[in-house]
């Protein structure tokens, strides 16, 4: 409907509430899952490389209507008051009574992370004299599998990812019919749109060449840039209102940079370092970063057809000090190059005429790395040519002090080697529908945290499950030999 004018427009309304005003607020369990960058960008990775099938696989995209609506009842007693306008019917002054959730609420989006949980627990797919289930994914508990009943141990057929009320399916145009039937079955979905849809503020478009993912329509709409008078000096202090636009400028672009923007991400992260008390010269680099972000606002995220039998994780790191010259005095076994010295050092950076704090320590010396992970063809680790999509990617300060370029690169070697690692595995889970540890893959005994957590996790799940199943069998059990003494 954003592209085309032909197309009729579809009213809208729903009902918000002030939950700040929620006198329980300060003591309500808020959190709830929602899927991440690199679970959607994975399952469209497996829908590109997946075209050339007998029976191609598809994306299909879908919201629930009044999603916390048809959550569970509100478990707390709460009221709530009219609009100040009224509202047609009611007596003035009457009340609300809360039964469920409502957006604006704060725990509204775990209560509906429960109750969705439960309810796809329950869906069965049938396809093909086959019963598929839906089971979470250890590293994402947004993402559920589609695994066949009687084999749990094959590998998943199709995906279904939930980020709150918007879901996202995936599989062989076949199956993925008969999972969105099923879904419609359980949950109020108002269409189904498939291989071109928006999908968390991203447009994605599905052809046999692969998947495109951008943010045209966001950028169009979302991003400015902040006025700066012409009196105003680069070292004057903003201005309360260039103070919230610059900042209201920042989180537009970083979401942009988050989804879709890899080449943003070091920009964004320095701008957003110096926020909270933004020079005007802070406002300028803020709007270079606006402008280069409209200027190419048409590129997309290219997730082309890979090779899933034989592929391989392409990790990419680099780390510049940010702010000032090498020191002097370094271990003279671990010396660079004098040119590798001066590329090591970001002209361009926002930090150039000021101090910079590092993250730890009371030091002025900091440095920004940057990390891509890349999932690639096999050939290309061999010198041939072959595709390759860029999966996950992330830029920041680095958290200890760096004395040397030469430190600070292997900083970033670390970050890239433990993130490219982490993919792999996520990847590989993903594929398989089944925890894959790092050393499982490499043979290495490294611990992450994050794979130890999901493993942890998924055991306290099962856990509860067969907790929960005895329960059911033992109240079922009371309950026939109840019916039987009547």
């Amino acid at each position: 409907r954003k592209l085309s004018k032909d197309i009729e427009w579809r009213p809208k309304a729903r009902l918000v509430v002030g939950g700040h005003k929620d006198p329980d607020a300060p003591y309500l369990a808020t959190n709830a899952r929602t899927i991440s960058r690199l679970a959607v960008l994975s399952i469209l990775q497996v829908v590109a490389s997946r075209q050339k099938q007998e029976d191609p696989w598809i994306a299909s995209a879908g919201d629930v209507a009044s999603a916390f609506l048809n959550g569970p009842p509100l478990q707390r007693l709460l009221y709530l008051q009219q609009p100040a306008s009224g509202v047609a019917g009611m007596e003035k002054g009457a009340l609300w009574k809360v039964e469920k959730g409502i957006f604006g609420l704060v725990d509204s989006p775990r209560g509906w992370w429960g109750e969705i949980k439960d309810i796809l627990a329950e869906i069965r797919v049938h396809w093909r004299e086959t019963t598929f289930f839906l089971e979470q994914l250890a590293l994402d508990p947004c993402v559920f599998c589609l695994k066949d009943l009687a084999h749990p141990e094959l590998p998943p057929q199709g995906y279904l990812g939930i980020h709150v009320d918007d879901l996202l399916a995936a599989g062989p145009r076949s199956l993925c019919d008969a999972l969105k039937d099923s879904l419609n079955a359980a949950l109020p979905v108002d269409e189904w749109l498939d291989n071109q849809f928006e999908y968390l503020g991203s447009r994605v478009v599905v052809d046999e060449d692969g998947v495109t993912v951008d943010q045209e329509l966001y950028t169009s709409g979302r991003l400015f840039t902040v006025d700066i008078g012409k009196e105003q000096h680069d070292l004057d202090p903003a201005t309360r209102e260039q103070y919230i636009d610059n900042m209201s400028a920042i989180g537009a672009l970083s979401w942009l940079a988050s989804q879709t923007r890899p080449d943003l991400q070091a920009g964004v992260s320095m701008a957003q370092q110096l926020q909270r008390q933004p020079l005007v010269e802070d406002l300028r680099f803020t709007n270079s970063l606006v402008k280069k972000a409209w200027a190419h606002r048409e590129e997309s995220m290219r997730l082309k057809p890979v090779d899933l039998t034989s592929f391989e994780i392409l990790a990419y790191h680099d780390a510049a000090w940010a702010n000032t010259k090498p020191a002097t005095g370094q271990d003279p076994d671990f010396m660079l190059y004098a040119e590798d010295e001066l590329d090591g050092i970001m002209e361009d950076s926002p930090f150039k005429n000021k101090e910079r704090k590092a993250k730890r320590l009371a030091s002025k010396v900091a440095s920004q790395f940057g990390v891509l992970i890349m999932l690639a063809d096999s050939e290309c680790t061999f010198g041939e040519e072959g595709n390759a999509s860029i999966l996950e990617w992330r830029s920041a300060s680095i958290k200890r002090v760096c004395r040397s370029t030469f430190a600070a690169e292997t900083m970033a070697c670390s970050e890239g080697l433990e993130t490219g690692q982490y993919v792999r595995s996520f990847f590989c889970s993903l594929l398989e529908g089944r925890l894959r540890r790092v050393e499982d893959l490499h043979g290495q005994h490294l611990r992450r945290l994050a794979i130890d957590l999901a493993a942890l996790r998924q055991s306290l799940n099962w856990e509860k499950r067969g907790a929960t199943n005895a329960y059911r069998r033992r109240t079922s059990s009371q309950a026939s030999e109840k019916d039987v003494g009547t």
